[in-house]
C-alpha cells in the first residue's frame, strides 16, 4: 500500500537528516562532540579554542582518561617527546605555573613529573615518551619536573634526548624562604610515611615496570648519578627537627652543602644548563610574579613558548582564604590543599646569616642573567 504523500516527505526529512549528522559526526572533531567547544581547521591540524584535553575524555580531568584508539587515531592525537621542560626550581612556583598552563589550548602536559632525566633515565626514551600525554599537532607538549635543575647529568641527557630547539623554564625566588618551603614539605612528606607505617593512609608510589635487566641498569646509573651529584653538591638532604638545626651547624656557620641550602645557589646550577643550551631557549622567571602577578607571567611565557595569546587578567582571582592566585576562566581552578602550608618562623639572626651566604651567588646571579630579582640585596 502507498504511503500517503506527508509521510513519504516526513521519512525523506527524516533520513536526510540522520545522514547529516552522521556526516556531522565522521567529520567533526570529537571534541566537538563531547564539550560543544568552539573548533576550527588550522594548518597543522584542528585547534581547539576553548579546551585543551580534546585528547581525553574530559578537557578538565585529572585521570585524562584517553579517547578510544580509534577517535584518538581520527583526530591526529599522538604521544611525543617534549618540545619545552619546567625544569625548576624546587618550590619555586613551579607547580602554580604548570597548573595555570595547563588551561592553554595550545599545550599538552603530563599530570605528574615524570622525573626522566634524574632517576628513572634508565627507563629509556620508548618509555619516557609513553609518558606523556596525548596531543595533536599543533600543540607543544610540556613537561615538568624541578629536579632537573640541579641533576648533574639532566643538561648533557635532555641536550643529547631532546631537540636542539627545545625550550626550558625555570622560576627563582628567594632562596631563603624556598629552603623554608623544601623543609616543611620534607617534612610533611615524612610524617605521611610514618602515618602509613602505623596503618593510615598509604603513601602515593608509582611502582616501575622493572626486568631483572633493567633493574641492574638501575642500581648502575644510580652509582654514577650519586657520585656525579656528590660532585657538584645537588644530592645531600640534612633535616632535623627544627629548620635552624638543619641549616646552621653547631659552630653558627651556614651548612652551604645542605641540599635545602645549595638548590638555593642558582647561578651554580643555571651555568651548567648555559653550558649545554643557548641562553635564549631558557626562560629565567621571577616567581614573585606567579604570586603577585600570574596574568604577566603568562603573557611572558606563551611569548617565550611561541603560543597564541590566550591568557587575560579576567582569567585569574586572588582567593582571600587560601591567600594566592587562582583560575577563574574557563573554570574555577585553585591547586590542592597541600600549597600553602604554614611556615615556621625563623630567628632574625639566621635569616642574616642566611643572607649574607646567598648574597654574593644572589649578585653573581644577576650579572649572569643580565636581570633584576626582586630578593637581591644590593650595596648601591
Amino acid at each position: 500500500m502507498a504511503l500517503p504523500k506527508a509521510s513519504v516527505l516526513l521519512v525523506l526529512f527524516a533520513a536526510t537528516a540522520l545522514l547529516y549528522i552522521g556526516i556531522i559526526y565522521i567529520d567533526q572533531p570529537v571534541s566537538n562532540i563531547h564539550y560543544g567547544v568552539e573548533v576550527a581547521e588550522g594548518q597543522y591540524g584542528v585547534i581547539c579554542n576553548d579546551c585543551n584535553k580534546y585528547c581525553y575524555t574530559s578537557p578538565y580531568n585529572k585521570k585524562m582518561v584517553p579517547l578510544p584508539e580509534e577517535e584518538l587515531h581520527q583526530i591526529g592525537c599522538e604521544k611525543r617527546l617534549p618540545q619545552a621542560l619546567i625544569i625548576g626550581v624546587k618550590k619555586s612556583g613551579t607547580t602554580a605555573l604548570k597548573h595555570f598552563l595547563s588551561f592553554h589550548p595550545q599545550l599538552a602536559s603530563p599530570v605528574d613529573e615524570v622525573h626522566y632525566f634524574d632517576n628513572r633515565y634508565f627507563m629509556g626514551i620508548d618509555w619516557y615518551i609513553s609518558q606523556m600525554p596525548y596531543a595533536l599537532r599543533n600543540q607543544t607538549v610540556l613537561e615538568k619536573t624541578p629536579r632537573y635543575f640541579v641533576w648533574a647529568d639532566a643538561p648533557e641527557r635532555a641536550s643529547k634526548d631532546l631537540a636542539s630547539d627545545l625550550r626550558m623554564i625555570v622560576v627563582l625566588r628567594d632562596p631563603i624562604p624556598r629552603a623554608v618551603s623544601d623543609f616543611v614539605h620534607i617534612q610533611f612528606k615524612d610524617n605521611l610515611k610514618k602515618i602509613a607505617e602505623n596503618g593510615g593512609k598509604p603513601v602515593k608510589q608509582i611502582v616501575l615496570p622493572l626486568t631483572a635487566e633493567l633493574k641492574k641498569v638501575r642500581d648502575k646509573q644510580k652509582v654514577f648519578d650519586d657520585i656525579h651529584n656528590k660532585a657538584i653538591g645537588s644530592s645531600f638532604y640534612d633535616v632535623v627537627d627544627s629548620f635552624e638545626e638543619s641549616v646552621i651547624d653547631p659552630d653558627g656557620n651556614v651548612k652551604g652543602h645542605n641540599a635545602l641550602v645549595d638548590t638555593g645557589i642558582y647561578v651554580k646550577y643555571l651555568r651548567r644548563w648555559y653550558e649545554k643550551f643557548p641562553r635564549d631557549q631558557i626562560l629565567v622567571m621571577d616567581g614573585l610574579d606567579l604570586i603577585k602577578n600570574p596574568y604577566k607571567a603568562m603573557k611572558s611565557v606563551e611569548e617565550f613558548l611561541g603560543l597564541n595569546s590566550h591568557f587575560t587578567e579576567k582569567h585569574f582571582y586572588f582567593d582571600e582564604e587560601k591567600h594566592f592566585f587562582c583560575l577563574a576562566l574557563p573554570i574555577k581552578a585553585c591547586m590542592s590543599a597541600s600549597k600553602g602550608r604554614t611556615h615556621p618562623e625563623v630567628s632574625e639572626e639566621v635569616m642574616a646569616k642566611l643572607r649574607e651566604f646567598y648574597k654574593p651567588y644572589d649578585q653573581e646571579l644577576e650579572e649572569l642573567t643580565g636581570q633584576t630579582f626582586s630578593w637581591v640585596q644590593r650595596d648601591y
